[in-house]
């Protein structure tokens, strides 16, 4: 049955892999069409169709996970997937095909990600370089593991302690899947008081060591943030179609659009986000069923499924020759996925940040200014500068598995 299990979702991830690639294929050269009817660049839509369109499974994953008050995954998925754009995909396109790049590319777009970026940090550190925690959570460990007498005796001092917990939470407890750890939505800013609640429910099942364990939070997106957010991603959207500027070094030609066009552009954004959900669902399956925890599978598998039809989208774009869409692609993807989706995401369910966050997100600062910088540099990525960013993005997994 175990083999059947990995087996299943292994092809699972191989025909969502075919589903993405075929999708960015019609995606692609539909929006670059419809485009240029409108006379905009294809850098503008990248930058705006395709990239909400390719966003769209880490939106339906950060959201279906803020509800769930799962905010490793929630926070872990945004940040990974950027960061896997800018790295693995960005690196990886330019391996296959130098990529140009422009002025208004850097200067414009560049620079308003690398704001975007920075704003984020701040939102959720404050202005220190190594925050302390200002609140506590509670979590409980892999219940799925527990005995049935400790599962009991959990439950009836949860009930006893914590009276207001919702009957969902208790079927969170009873339906959880192998290393899934589920955290208590209450917060405390008392250390004393979550070091007695540990001790107390933690002794009342000798048998099982580390039934609950204190998450230390160092940050917080709320409501307000979330506003703020969303107020720039729509402000920035309606500044680009206003200007509707063309590169200077594009040379677009296309045929007369149709209604045949706007039909391949919707069915190339399911595919891709269709595929990409296949290929969420596939690949976490693959990685719990390996003992892989639920952080790591955020940051590294959900992050690169999420961002798959970024990959196929901008491998695609370059190979076309298309640089602006292949760049423009993942900009308005991690701009999207920080200003709209992280927006969200705040409104929907106030989240809680755990210094783990902290170590990526300043990564994910380092690697936006590292970009800049690289398409500054002879106005274009090399297949030499593409290797390197290729390098660190596979550095930083070895780091997250170990």
């Amino acid at each position: 049955m175990d083999n059947f299990f990995l087996l299943f979702n292994s092809v699972i991830v191989f025909i969502s892999m075919a589903m993405l690639w075929k999708g960015a294929e019609v995606l692609v050269e539909s929006a670059s069409q419809i485009a240029a009817s409108f006379k905009i660049s294809d850098l503008v839509i990248g930058l705006t169709v395709v990239a909400v369109g390719t966003s769209a499974p880490e939106f339906a994953v950060t959201i279906s996970a803020a509800l769930m008050g799962k905010d490793s995954i929630s926070i872990g998925n945004v940040v990974g997937s950027n960061i896997f754009n800018l790295g693995l995909i960005l690196g990886g396109t330019a391996l296959i095909r130098e990529i140009k790049t422009s002025k208004k590319l850097v200067y414009r777009d560049g620079l308003f990600l690398f704001g975007v970026t920075i704003l984020l940090y701040v939102i959720l550190f404050g202005f220190s370089l190594s925050p302390k925690p200002t609140s506590y959570s509670l979590e409980l460990q892999n219940p799925n593991s527990w005995s049935i007498e400790s599962k009991e005796i959990i439950t009836e001092e949860l009930k006893t302690d914590f009276p207001n917990l919702p009957n969902k939470f208790y079927n969170q407890i009873n339906n959880s899947v192998e290393n899934e750890n589920i955290k208590l939505p209450n917060i405390y800013y008392d250390e004393n008081k979550v070091d007695s609640i540990l001790k107390k429910i933690n002794i009342s099942s000798p048998n099982d060591y580390h039934i609950i364990s204190k998450i230390e939070n160092v940050g917080f997106l709320n409501g307000i943030d979330g506003i703020l957010m969303l107020i720039i991603l729509i402000s920035y959207l309606i500044y680009l179609f206003i200007k509707k500027e063309t590169l200077d070094e594009e040379d677009i030609s296309h045929d007369p659009i149709s209604l045949k066009h706007w039909i391949l552009l919707l069915i190339g954004i399911c595919t891709v986000v269709f595929g990409g959900h296949l290929l969420v669902d596939g690949a976490s399956n693959v990685a719990r069923f390996l003992g892989i925890s639920e952080w790591v599978i955020a940051v590294t598998i959900v992050a690169a499924g999420t961002s798959a039809p970024e990959f196929a989208t901008s491998i695609m774009a370059a190979w076309k020759g298309k640089h602006g869409m292949a760049i423009g692609n993942l900009f308005g993807s991690d701009l999207f996925n920080i200003l709209g989706v992280l927006g969200v995401a705040g409104l929907i369910n106030p989240t809680m940040v755990t210094m783990e966050v902290h170590g990526s997100i300043a990564m994910l600062v380092g690697q936006v200014a590292l970009v800049l910088i690289l398409m500054r540099s002879g106005w274009r990525i090399t297949r030499l500068e593409g290797g390197l960013l290729l390098a660190l993005n596979i550095f930083r997994w070895y780091l997250d598995f170990s």
